[in-house]
C-alpha cells in the first residue's frame, strides 16, 4: 500500500458519493497528538450525517486507543 494508492482510493470513493447526490469531503489526519483537535475543527465546520473512519486509525492494533478517542470525539461534537 502506498499513499498514492490510498489517495486514489478516496477520491475514487468521494467521486462515488457524488455520483450519488451526496455531499462528500475527507479529513486527513495525522496519528498522533493532532488528530483529535482535527477532527473537532473539522466537525464544528458543519452538520454530518455521516462519519466514517478509515482503515489506517480502524485497523492497526496499535491504534485502537486513537480510535477510541477518535469515536468519542464524534459522539461529543457531532452528536445530532
Amino acid at each position: 500500500m502506498t499513499a498514492e494508492k490510498i489517495h486514489a482510493g478516496v477520491k475514487g470513493a468521494l467521486a462515488d458519493m457524488a455520483a450519488r447526490g451526496w455531499l462528500a469531503e475527507n479529513c486527513f489526519i495525522n496519528p498522533d497528538e493532532t488528530a483529535i483537535s482535527t477532527v473537532e475543527r473539522r466537525l464544528a465546520g458543519g452538520r454530518y450525517d455521516c462519519v466514517v473512519i478509515g482503515a489506517g486509525v480502524r485497523l492497526p492494533s496499535n491504534r485502537l486507543a486513537l480510535f477510541e478517542a477518535i469515536v468519542n470525539t464524534i459522539h461529543r461534537n457531532a452528536s445530532g
